[in-house]
C-alpha cells in the first residue's frame, strides 16, 4: 500500500456502529497482513489468531502454521470511502492506532511508508466480530443461503476483552437480497402449513414373534487430545 505522506494529521474513524466464532470482542494476534488497496472496494486483510478468552490459548496456531489456510482466518477491514473512490485514510488511520494503543505491542510507533501495513503483523490489536447473512453468487455454496463471520469493528486489545464498545457491533448483519432480507435463518425455521392428515385406517395386528433383543450401545471413541499451542509469552 502507497503511504498517506500525512497520516499524523489524520483523525481516525471507522464506519458503521469469518464451529463458527461467537460475536464479541477478543484480542488477537495479527498472524499477516494482505494490501487489498488497490481493489474497487479498498480493504487491508488481516489473518487474525484470536485468543481464546476463557483457556487464554490462540485458538489457530496448527492451521496458521499451514498459509493454504490462511484463508479461513482471514477478514477484511475495508478502507473504502462511502462518497468517493480510493481510500479513506482515516478508517485506515483507527487501525494503526488500534495497534499502537494496545499496550502488549509495547510502545509500537507506525511509520507512515510504503508498504507500511506490513508493519502490522505480528502484532495485537481488538476486534470485535460479528455474523452475517449472505447468498454466495460463485463457488461452492453459490445461490444458497449462508452464514458467516465478518469484523465489525478495531480497538485497542484491552477494550475489546473488557466489552467497551458498542454492543450493536455484535448484532447479525442481513446481507442476503432484499426479498429474503427479514425471512427466518436457517430457511428450515420457515413455518410451512402441513396438509391435513389422512383419517386412521385399521391396522391389522401383527403376527406374533419372538421379542426383539436391544440393540448394542454404539461405540464413542475417545476424544482426540486437545493439543498445547499456547504461546508461553502470551501478555494476557
Amino acid at each position: 500500500m502507497r503511504a498517506n505522506g500525512n497520516l499524523q494529521g489524520v483523525t481516525a474513524k471507522q464506519g458503521g456502529a469469518g464451529g463458527m466464532l461467537a460475536p464479541g470482542g477478543y484480542a488477537c494476534l495479527i498472524h499477516a497482513v494482505i494490501d487489498g488497496t488497490e481493489e474497487a472496494n479498498p480493504y487491508i486483510g488481516l489473518v487474525l489468531n484470536v485468543l481464546d478468552p476463557g483457556t487464554k490459548k490462540l485458538m489457530y496456531t496448527q492451521d496458521l502454521a499451514d498459509p493454504e489456510q490462511h484463508w479461513r482466518h482471514t477478514y477484511r477491514y475495508f478502507v473504502s470511502a462511502y462518497d468517493a473512490p480510493g481510500i479513506d485514510w482515516a478508517k485506515y488511520k483507527a487501525l494503526v492506532e488500534a495497534v499502537e494503543q494496545t499496550t502488549q505491542n509495547k510502545g509500537f510507533v507506525y511509520q507512515d511508508v510504503d508498504g507500511g501495513e506490513q508493519q502490522l503483523a505480528g502484532k495485537w490489536v481488538g476486534c470485535v466480530f460479528r455474523h452475517y447473512l449472505k447468498v454466495p453468487k460463485r463457488g461452492k455454496y453459490a445461490g444458497q443461503q449462508r452464514e458467516g463471520v465478518e469484523l465489525s469493528y478495531v480497538l485497542p486489545a484491552a477494550d475489546a476483552i473488557a466489552g467497551n464498545f458498542d454492543p450493536k457491533l455484535t448484532e447479525r448483519r442481513d446481507a442476503r437480497p432484499k426479498e429474503l432480507q427479514g425471512t427466518p435463518y436457517p430457511p428450515e425455521q420457515q413455518v410451512v402449513k402441513a396438509p391435513p392428515a389422512p383419517a386412521p385406517q385399521p391396522v391389522a395386528p401383527a403376527p406374533a414373534s419372538a421379542p426383539a433383543q436391544a440393540a448394542p450401545a454404539p461405540v464413542v471413541a475417545p476424544p482426540a487430545p486437545t493439543p498445547d499451542i499456547a504461546d508461553d509469552d502470551i501478555p494476557f
